[in-house]
């Protein structure tokens, strides 16, 4: 599993703060369903967004008002998404931002 802490400026750090997002994805690498755990640390408007390494948008996981607090997105790509590749899951929350990479392993 991947634990990112976030903090304003954007760098992302392993402490937990709750001035802070934190993003927990597992399984990670994952083969049918990737679980994303959101803390945001306060109500804004908010995107998670998974993008391939070419920068294409595969898929847009929010996109609209986040309340502070827990929130659980659930990605099962489609079957246009190429499998034995990794891709990037970015999020963004005000002045906030990060991205993490995961790996959709091959059956």
């Amino acid at each position: 599993s991947t634990l990112i802490t976030v903090s304003e400026s954007g760098v992302a750090t392993g402490i937990p703060d709750p001035s802070e997002a934190r993003i927990h994805m597992h399984p990670n690498p994952f083969q049918q369903r990737l679980t994303i755990d959101v803390q945001w640390p306060v109500p804004a408007h908010a995107q998670v967004v998974v993008f391939d390494l070419q920068g294409r948008t595969v898929a847009t996981l929010w996109d609209g008002p986040a309340q502070t607090g827990r929130q659980q997105l659930i990605w099962e790509p489609g079957p246009g998404v190429v499998r034995g590749q990794v891709y990037l899951i970015q999020w963004r929350q005000q002045n906030r931002s990060g991205q993490v990479k995961v790996l959709y392993r091959s059956e």
